[in-house]
């Protein structure tokens, strides 16, 4: 009880935080980040997003995706603007359900309205959940909004910024360079480091062994390089937490900065992409080891394995060959993490973060123009 009530207060108080950002401070960063940059790796993850709606979606298709979302037990938010003016309307699950990250992104847009009037006719859909799966009541070629998607399965939505990690990066990234600056490499315990929740199925006493990060908590019980554990039990049934009690040790929550004390910080899905778990992980002086994925965010794009992290198979089995590589090459991991740390540097500041959600909105805009011209003013066949 006590817990949840901080975690209330806690939360209230970054809203507070970001609101006061959003009114005062963004005015002021927005136009020089517009201005400094147009981040190609962003426009090549819109044109991959955008390919999959040409010539399959029509206007009639978007018109018709609210009413639609307004039916499902869905969290689903809707930005339109009419005559100058931004109307913002949710369905009941994300009033409900998912009301920091509809105030989170809210926030954000009349922001962003303020500082540079947001395109005429801007009708935007955005799924609130943590992943994307195509809805087919609301019609399979709309492009819906969405913060990760798995790049395997599916692509029909559009990767736009996710509101925890616009929440939390500001006062995260001063936390984690403050920490950097208190954990030189020397002194990091070298090892390879992660703690987290139960995520990333509903849990039973049958499947609860195959989940990746149970797999990543069962070979730290194996391998003394590896400390892995959980620090809290989530989407299971009673006897599967039973199980897991049994199987593996629980650990208390570890604040981002303190992973820091760890020469290598592995990043491990939940029910899809980290928020923001990968990106404050790239901003410390650790090495990312991160598991192959499909699920991708709206940055993802911009990184490579052995460029800006280690890539390790999805289910963290060859982690062991992969530290035994690490701990005989110390200069290419100070480059890995000298490049991770460039990326956060140049294109994920707080205003950069805005910046991209106001050139993915643009881009939205005129994407949405298209569908409203005949097919020989799109250059497209009839």
């Amino acid at each position: 009880m006590i817990h949840g009530t901080k975690r209330t207060i806690g939360r209230l108080r970054r809203l507070q935080s970001f609101l006061a950002y959003t009114r005062f401070q963004l005015p002021r960063e927005l136009p020089e980040a517009i201005t400094r940059q147009r981040f190609s790796w962003l426009d090549e993850q819109l044109d991959t997003d955008f390919a999959h709606f040409r010539n399959q979606s029509n206007r009639q298709v978007l018109d018709n995706c609210w009413p639609a979302a307004q039916k499902t037990s869905r969290a689903y938010l809707r930005f339109t603007v009419k005559r100058g003016a931004l109307y913002v309307n949710a369905t009941k699950a994300a009033r409900m359900r998912a009301s920091s990250r509809s105030r989170v992104l809210t926030m954000l847009m009349r922001a962003i309205h303020r500082s540079s009037l947001l395109p005429e006719g801007l009708d935007m859909i955005i799924l609130l959940e943590d992943g994307y799966e195509p809805d087919e009541d609301l019609g399979l070629h709309a492009p819906i909004c969405a913060f990760n998607y798995n790049a395997s399965l599916d692509r029909r939505a559009i990767l736009i910024p996710d509101p925890v990690t616009l929440l939390y990066w500001r006062p995260l990234h001063q936390a984690i360079q403050s920490a950097n600056g208190r954990s030189r490499w020397e002194m990091k315990a070298p090892r390879a480091f992660w703690r987290g929740s139960t995520t990333g199925a509903v849990l039973t006493e049958a499947n609860f062994a195959s989940l990746p990060r149970a797999q990543l908590v069962a070979l730290s019980q194996l391998d003394a390089r590896i400390d892995a554990a959980f620090t809290n039990l989530t989407q299971g049934d009673e006897a599967a937490y039973r199980a897991l009690r049994r199987t593996y040790r629980l650990s208390p929550w570890i604040s981002p900065e303190d992973h820091v004390r760890y020469r290598y910080l592995v990043c491990a899905d939940g029910n899809s992409s980290t928020w923001p778990g990968l990106l404050w992980r790239l901003a410390t002086n650790s090495l990312v080891i991160k598991q192959r994925s499909d699920n991708i965010q709206w940055f993802y794009r911009a990184l490579q394995p052995g460029v800006h992290y280690v890539e390790v198979d999805r289910q963290f089995r060859n982690l062991p060959q992969v530290l035994d590589k690490l701990y005989d090459e110390e200069t290419p991991v100070r480059q890995i993490i000298k490049n991770a740390n460039k990326f956060v540097e140049e294109n994920m500041q707080m205003s950069d973060l805005c910046a991209q959600m106001y050139w993915t909105i643009q881009r939205y805009a005129r994407e949405i123009q298209k569908l409203d011209l005949p097919d020989k003013r799109r250059g497209e066949r009839p």
